[in-house]
């Protein structure tokens, strides 16, 4: 069960932010929704497939559901609205009890002022039918901030800022009859301030809050009363600042968080365990790991499957009082970390259920685990779903190195609202083994009405309706490379429940007989260029294409139409443009090319010099040093170099960057690698335009760990324009080398759709070790592709 409410201080967002929280949302194109998929023969790889015949017809058209555990569908099912916000939520059986701040409801499709039903910041509902329980009735004077249930589900705790519950004096904590609503006779404990969290056990009930006294006796924001008489009972301990989680997992612990960094007068950062009967604090392994505490940073929420315990928080990064914004799972008996989610933006909210762990917030750079990075703007995402166990490890950041939970496929678009003032959307989730209820402000979810509430259901009880986003640059990329042959390529699209999607290339609008099928996995943040390539054609005919995209579920969108006229030359011979093994010796510079012509330097001549058949650069910390062709200039280049650094630093790394198409020193296209010693090698297609950079894909490659002098081979492509294909590999150089592409993007930015240059560069990031560092580059060819 989660308790959670209105964060203390609010964390008040930047008003322009609300402009910018865009990445998610559902785009509506031409011929997209559900449809019966057309028939194609699966490959099951996302690498090219060829055909030069019709497949052959069959009825498993869409790819199979991911062997992941089963996320509830991103569909809204219709669910009862409120007027306000939902700060906390708890479920017993079929129903959801919710309480926020809010003064009525009204049934799905319902705009607001109509429908409406009183109810005041208190309410239930059905988690199957979605409907308002008219049978429960209370009401709260004023905000609900944390909910739970008493063991046998015959109860409902809550507590808040209230002091009457229907219309009866109660002073912030209050019992239901979980069928009625009505006071549980008998039970009225109070306290003299804001209560946050409760849990309540067979005979106790405890509550957490920035309150110092209960029943009229001195408590230190934590306190345990009789679930059979509401007397105060002797559990006693002190936290020094407030509390906002209470969870009991299978050891008998009472877990607790907040915003506290002393528990008992001890030093418990953000949490800690304590002993259900005395109160006094048991060892609790999390917070030598994750630490938030003081007034900008705390452990929000609490949630426990008995043998785990799961929380989140937030912080602000300046204050220096915290170092964790995702979620987390501990050992319910020793508090040991069991792994980090080290995504940065502030969490609420957080429950595990059926193998998936669900959390709300706002996480805007999931990139230490796998998942989208920091994009310019911002980007976030309002719901997230990962493993119950441990999948990897934390990449980069504070957690560098740590266990890290698998991220899975659930993107639902919450949009923001504005009860709070803090440019939030869901603040609470809950759910049972088929259903999860997500509880806040957002007026709109996936672009439909339906305000403060909704639930989604997996897949045996949902509709099963949304499917692959139509894209405006999904989009055929048609080529004739050699006679007879069309190469087919498009930038992938994505699903906000499926990862992987089928896509069907139909020539000439023969739509029953596509001519081939690419099976490729995809997300909202990066989605890769996919080929097919097409033989056994006329030369000299011309053909029209167009893709289809299907999931798991029968849903399809589609590319736009395009025209190809197939080729009767043979295969384009690439041109060496460019070449360098560096065989000579130069100080303050690196001489010229052949070909190739001279090197242009920037970053200061004396960190240059070609020495032991290397061009070597020298690069200061957070200085960038760099080499270009400028008289090598095309739209098409294949770009191939060793590099390798003296003493890669474990901390930041040293960034080696080779570029396909630099333009006028500013803008380009280029690849990156990240060099950190001791860990595995990065790999990131970037663009830069105007001064701004945008990671457009990038993968860690776990075979290629980075040490000083280990020399890495990169190979880069840039192709084309509007759009420009982009690929790129990188391998230990002395190996064989991949036979396919490891990262791949298009791009259509107008400034970059011109001819460029070849160029080097090396970054040593401020947060390395070392002042220092010496990068070098060897065996650099390119060539124009075969582009001309």
């Amino acid at each position: 069960m989660n308790s959670l409410g209105a964060r203390t201080p609010h964390r008040v967002l930047l008003a322009a932010l609300a402009a910018l929280v865009v990445a998610l949302a559902v785009t509506v194109g031409p011929v997209t929704g559900r449809a019966a998929a057309a028939t194609g023969t699966p490959t099951p790889t996302p690498t090219p497939t060829s055909s030069s015949s019709p497949a052959p017809t069959s009825s498993a058209t869409a790819p199979a559901v991911s062997a992941d555990p089963a996320t509830v569908t991103a569909d809204v099912l219709p669910t009862v609205q409120i007027d306000g916000v939902v700060w906390a939520q708890t479920t017993v059986g079929n129903t959801v009890y919710v309480t926020g701040r809010f003064t009525s409801a009204r049934p799905a499709g319902a705009a607001a002022g109509t429908g409406e039903t009183p109810r005041r910041n208190i309410l239930a509902y059905d988690l199957v039918s979605g409907n308002l329980l008219t049978t429960f009735n209370a009401s709260l004077n004023a905000e609900g901030l944390g909910i739970t249930s008493s063991p046998d589900g015959s109860r409902i705790y809550v507590v808040g800022n209230f002091t009457q519950a229907n219309g009866d004096n109660r002073y912030r904590i209050a019992a239901l009859d979980a069928r009625t609503g009505a006071l549980v006779p008998g039970f009225n404990p109070q306290v003299d301030y804001r209560a946050r969290a409760v849990v309540a056990t067979g005979g106790t009930v405890y509550v957490g809050g920035q309150f110092s006294v209960a029943n009229k006796t001195a408590r230190s924001r934590l306190a345990a009363f009789s679930a059979a008489t509401g007397a105060l009972l002797p559990w006693a301990p002190a936290a020094d600042n407030e509390v906002f989680g209470l969870v009991v997992p299978d050891s008998g612990s009472v877990v607790a968080a907040g915003r506290f960094t002393t528990l008992n007068g001890a030093d418990h950062y953000g949490m800690g365990a304590l002993d259900p009967v005395t109160g006094a604090s048991r060892p609790w392994a999390a917070t030598d790991v994750v630490r938030n505490g003081g007034a900008d940073a705390a452990i929000y929420s609490l949630a426990t499957d008995g043998t785990n315990v799961y929380g989140t928080g937030y912080q602000y990064k300046s204050s220096g009082e915290g170092n964790f914004e995702g979620s987390f799972a501990a050992d319910g008996t020793t508090g040991r970390i069991r792994w980090v989610a080290g995504c940065t933006g502030d969490t609420y909210s957080v429950e595990p259920i059926g193998g998936v762990v669900y959390t709300v917030g706002h996480a805007h750079d999931c990139s230490p685990i796998g998942g989208w990075p920091q994009t310019e703007p911002w980007s976030y995402q309002r719901a997230v779903a990962t493993t119950v166990e441990a999948r990897g490890k934390n990449s980069k950041g504070t957690f560098a190195g740590k266990p890290s939970p698998g991220l899975l496929t659930w993107w639902p678009t919450l949009d923001v609202g504005t009860v709070t003032g803090q440019v939030q959307a869901a603040w609470s989730v809950t759910g049972n083994d088929r259903y999860v209820s997500l509880g806040g402000e957002f007026p709109k979810v996936n672009n439909v009405p339906q305000q403060g509430i909704v639930r989604m259901a997996l897949r045996a009880h949902a509709p099963n309706l949304e499917g692959p986003r139509y894209q405006a640059d999904f989009v055929p990329d048609l080529t004739s490379p050699a006679a007879g042959t069309v190469r087919v390529g498009w930038r992938t699209t994505w699903d906000p429940d499926n990862a992987d999607l089928r896509y069907r290339i139909v020539r000439d609008g023969q739509t029953e007989t596509p001519v081939g099928t690419v099976t490729a996995r995809s997300t909202w943040w990066n989605r890769p260029t996919a080929e097919f390539l097409d033989t056994g054609l006329a030369p000299g005919s011309t053909h029209t294409y167009r893709i289809y995209a299907d999931d798991a579920d029968g849903n399809s969108t589609n590319s736009t139409l395009g025209t190809v006229t197939v080729g009767a030359d043979p295969d384009p011979v690439p041109t060496t443009l460019a070449a360098d093994s560096f065989s000579r010796t130069v100080s303050g510079g690196w001489g010229g090319a052949s070909p190739g012509g001279s090197w242009s330097l920037a970053g200061g001549s004396s960190n240059f010099r070609v020495a032991s058949g290397a061009g070597q650069m020298t690069s200061a910390w957070n200085r960038l040093t760099s080499a270009t062709l400028g008289s090598v200039r095309g739209t098409g280049a294949d770009v191939a170099v060793t590099t390798w650094a003296d003493r890669p630093p474990a901390n930041g790394g040293v960034v080696a960057t080779a570029y396909g198409r630099r333009v006028d020193g500013d803008d380009d296209y280029r690849t990156s690698v990240r060099l950190k010693d001791g860990q595995a090698v990065s790999l990131t297609l970037t663009r830069k335009v105007a001064g701004k950079q945008t990671d457009l894909t990038s993968r860690t490659l776990p075979g290629l760990v980075a040490s000083p002098g280990a020399k890495v081979r990169v190979r880069t492509q840039v192709t084309g324009t509007n759009p420009t294909v982009l690929k790129a590999k990188a391998w230990a150089a002395g190996t064989p080398e991949p036979a396919d592409w490891q990262v791949s993007a298009t791009d259509a930015t107008p400034a970059l759709q011109v001819p460029g240059s070849p160029a080097l560069s090396a970054y040593l990031s401020s947060g390395a070790e070392t002042t220092t560092v010496r990068t070098s580059w060897d065996d650099l060819v390119v060539t124009d592709g075969g582009q001309g």
